[in-house]
């Protein structure tokens, strides 16, 4: 029998670490005391889907990759207590959309900046995750 390939992310733990947050949070913002700081765990998992993200077709050829990386770390701390659990059970999810939207804004500002052409910048991200996208239905195993 083949073994299940394990995700990168193990997102029953990086539920519960982000459910244990958002209690804390939630307390410490009702009680007007310091804020909690998010889990090492959290922090690990924000690193793993940024830098899996950044590799995919439509973002591997940015000149400013660790730049844009960054970026969506620092978004996902910034929305982290945000993620409501009783909303999504689904902590991947909310923060690979997070990081996405990231990379694509941070794509638009390279347009803005003149480091492409803004048209480009703004539709590459998009483009090549779709291309990605059809590629990976013409290839899927059927």
């Amino acid at each position: 029998m083949a073994r299940k390939k394990q995700h990168y992310v193990n997102n029953e733990k990086f539920l519960e670490v982000m459910s244990d947050y958002r209690e804390k949070y939630l307390q410490a913002k009702d009680n007007d005391t310091e804020l909690p700081i998010i889990p090492d765990y959290a922090g690990e998992c924000f690193l793993k889907i940024a830098e899996r993200l950044s590799h995919r077709p439509n973002f591997i050829n940015y000149a400013f990759r660790e730049e844009m990386v960054s970026d969506g770390i620092e978004n996902s701390v910034m929305y982290a207590s945000n993620f409501n659990p009783e909303k999504s059970t689904n902590p991947f999810a909310y923060f690979t959309q997070i990081i996405y939207y990231a990379f694509i804004k941070f794509g638009m500002s390279m347009g803005y900046n003149g480091v492409m052409s803004p048209l480009a910048s703004a539709w590459m991200g998009n483009v090549l995750f779709s291309l990605g996208g059809i590629l990976l239905l013409i290839f899927a195993r059927k």
